[in-house]
């Protein structure tokens, strides 16, 4: 008679097995979705932390803007901290004396790697990389009132 058993009796086989599948179930985890680690910045001022430079996002945002970059970094200067709503980043800044007149309302939509930037002004217009961000009640209210209160 012979017998066969599926079953190894090298535990050091067994954990490199459970240490690759543990790894690769972290990796999978970690990468939920492209932009997840600037979730990390919720409740932070922009400037605090460089949030502009940030490599996940800096040459997106200067690509998306292309020649009015120079101007959107030089009003970016009186801003609201991070707010994060259903995985979607929503940040301020305007020009110092001038904000009603004057600002720019960075969204991000972190899961589906999606950034828009809308400039209210006498001539508001908005960027957008991908397609506009559907904003969750929150973000949109509040968008209203920036976009009611703005003088022209």
């Amino acid at each position: 008679m012979f017998v066969c058993s599926c079953q190894s009796n090298d535990t050091s086989l067994q954990n490199n097995v459970n240490d690759s599948t543990t790894s690769l179930y972290n990796q999978v985890e970690a990468s939920d979705y492209p932009l997840k680690s600037l979730e990390d910045f919720n409740g932070k001022y922009p400037m605090e932390i460089n949030f502009l430079d940030h490599s996940l996002i800096h040459n997106r945002i200067q690509n998306m803007l292309a020649d009015d970059y120079a101007y959107f970094r030089k009003y970016w200067t009186v801003e609201t901290p991070i707010t994060i709503y259903d995985h979607i980043l929503y940040a301020t800044g305007c020009e110092q004396h001038n904000c009603a007149a004057n600002q720019f309302v960075l969204i991000i939509d972190l899961k589906n790697d999606n950034i828009n930037i809308i400039h209210i002004n006498d001539e508001s217009k908005s960027y957008f990389e991908n397609g506009v961000i559907g904003l969750p009640i929150q973000l949109k209210e509040e968008l209203n009132t920036l976009l009611n209160n703005a003088l022209f």
